[in-house]
């Protein structure tokens, strides 16, 4: 099972708010940022261009159980199969 969606257009907006991967261009390094269901930010909350590729997780983290907290206290997450 793929963890991660593949990139999606800008034309194509999230449905949820949260968390993705996003780039500008192809092959430009990703930037995560915050889809507010309106506009994209980033931890400052600095706006960045609508025109932005986006991917996020394959699957519902809601489903998944969780399986251990990291050293940054991070929780990461079985992926379902």
């Amino acid at each position: 099972m793929n963890v991660l969606t593949p990139w999606f257009p800008p034309k194509v907006k999230p449905v949820r708010k949260g968390l993705y991967m996003t780039r500008y261009i192809v092959g430009q390094a990703p930037l995560l940022l915050r889809w507010t269901g309106e506009i994209w930010t980033d931890e400052q909350g600095d706006c960045y261009s609508a025109s932005r590729q986006w991917r996020g997780l394959a699957f519902d983290p809601a489903t998944a159980a969780p399986a251990h907290t990291d050293t940054r206290n991070y929780v990461c997450f079985e992926v379902p199969k």
